[in-house]
């Protein structure tokens, strides 16, 4: 990628007025504050009229014609990038909550739920909040900014594809009196998103003046009108359990690492699994594991934990010379050296080098040590098992299909698609359908027929039904594993 310097005099300079246009005064004020000061900010605009070609997911190439409406979708400039990795993950977290808020009418005046009386993850999120505030007081302390813009990155991750992704069915199931898990779910997300707005405020004070005049100004009496009039959070220590964001941070490693071995075998998200075998030796990944099986098997799509101290039984290791490296240094001893290490146990090889040691191999009565890089090694799980590791932990997918997981595999395929109709049907969250589905498919009519109750409950569907509908408002024909099914839906 072409770089430059700009300079007013060869006319490469982009001037502020037309920056603060086409990317955001936020956006640009992130930019500057994330990126330390030693190291030089790439920024650039894309120009009206200017062609952008991009490639999508399945690899198609398609060619826009940039203009400020389409700016932000056809371009990969870092103030992209700053949009995706920041103030989309706020905004969408403060859109979600305003969303859900209003239809259950949530008052921000209510008693709070104890503390203790919540969920782990609630506790979880508000001890990683005092973590942000205790990093953001002494970094700012220091004059560096940067680091607060990372943890706020980080933190801002975790809140929009972690904690409001597991509480989603908190925030969705129906108003019921007396309902305190989900009034916690409620305030453990308002007190986030007013606190994290409050520490960003110095970064990108226009979005979040926004939220904070929508969520505490015009929503309680007597509130500060700006958020630039409140002081600053100060960390609550009583409120942080590092053992409890320790444990959390080990459940998002072994999750991250069982999407991982799912996309390297082509296992599709919403094909469930019979089991998931986690393999650690370090005590709070276990711990997690078994304080939070509930997370592993709906985010991995499990029907099953396991915790192993090994997998010696399912793993196969063969080690070799990297010969690349090997080659011009051993000249002659290369084929005794390479019998001298065949010789050796492959498992005991894999874990010195994995220690980061050397392999002692003897070779004519003389002792050669072999660096770690200068052996490659190359472990299988066979065709039964997923497999992808990080620093000691193992995490196995079971690949095995039933019957019953296929069918419920395509149950959620059929999920998909009538929850997508139901968007275009403009249908409001909330509303009850009367759902068809029609196929020709035997697969599916049993997937249908085996996964019916839940087909209904997860589209909200008060009926299902293979007649055509005569009033449907939705309608629409899909293939799924290559078969043909035809979705109607009207509401009911």
């Amino acid at each position: 990628e072409h770089r430059q310097v700009m300079h007013k005099s060869d006319g490469t300079a982009i001037w502020f007025e037309e920056a603060a246009e086409q990317l955001g005064v936020d956006t640009m004020r992130w930019m500057y504050c994330a990126q330390p000061p030693t190291v030089d900010l790439p920024f650039g605009l894309r120009h009206t009229g200017e062609e952008v070609t991009v490639e999508g997911a399945d690899g198609v190439k398609i060619t826009h014609t940039v203009d400020g409406e389409r700016l932000c979708r056809v371009t990969s400039t870092p103030a992209d990038e700053t949009r995706r990795r920041v103030l989309l993950p706020l905004w969408n977290s403060y859109a979600f909550f305003c969303n859900y808020a209003r239809l259950d009418g949530f008052d921000p005046t209510a008693p709070q739920v104890p503390l203790e009386r919540r969920q782990d993850i609630d506790r979880w999120i508000l001890s990683d909040l005092q973590l942000l505030i205790r990093t953001a007081h002494e970094r700012f302390g220091k004059y560096e900014v940067a680091p607060v813009c990372q943890a706020l990155e980080k933190f801002l991750e975790n809140l929009s594809t972690w904690y409001i992704r597991r509480n989603r069915r908190r925030f969705w199931r129906g108003a019921c009196e007396g309902d305190t898990d989900k009034l916690a779910a409620y305030q453990t997300l308002y007190e986030v998103l007013v606190t994290v707005a409050k520490v960003t405020a110095p970064i990108m004070p226009f979005i979040t003046e926004r939220i904070y005049r929508n969520l505490v100004a015009e929503q309680i009496e007597g509130t500060p009108e700006s958020i630039h009039l409140c002081n600053y959070p100060q960390a609550d220590e009583s409120r942080i359990d590092l053992a409890l964001s320790d444990k959390m941070a080990a459940v998002l490693k072994i999750v991250s690492l069982g999407r991982s071995a799912r996309t390297a075998s082509k296992l599709k998200v919403r094909q469930p699994l019979a089991e998931l075998l986690v393999v650690s030796s370090g005590d709070t990944e276990q711990a997690a594991v078994r304080q939070f099986e509930t997370h592993f098997l709906e985010e991995l799509n499990v029907k099953k934990v396991t915790l192993k101290d090994s997998v010696a039984d399912l793993r196969s290791v063969r080690i070799n010379l990297n010969k690349k490296l090997t080659g011009p240094k051993y000249g002659r001893q290369l084929g005794g050296i390479a019998s001298a290490l065949a010789a050796l146990d492959p498992q005991t090889v894999l874990d010195t080098v994995e220690q980061g040691l050397w392999v002692a191999v003897i070779v004519d009565g003389e002792t050669i040590n072999l660096e770690p890089i200068e052996i490659t090694v190359d472990k299988s799980y066979g065709d039964d098992w997923a497999a992808a590791e990080d620093r000691g932990t193992v995490v196995l997918l079971d690949k095995r299909i039933t019957p019953e997981l296929r069918d419920e595999g395509l149950a959620r395929d059929i999920v998909r698609n009538v929850q997508n109709l139901r968007k275009d049907a403009n249908l409001n969250m909330e509303d009850r359908i009367v759902l068809s589905l029609r196929t020709d498919s035997d697969l599916l009519k049993g997937a249908i027929a085996a996964c019916g109750d839940y087909i209904a409950a997860e589209t909200l569907a008060t009926e299902l039904t293979q007649r055509a509908l005569d009033d449907a408002s939705g309608t629409t024909s899909v293939k799924i594993t290559g078969a043909q099914l035809h979705v109607e839906l009207r509401k009911a």
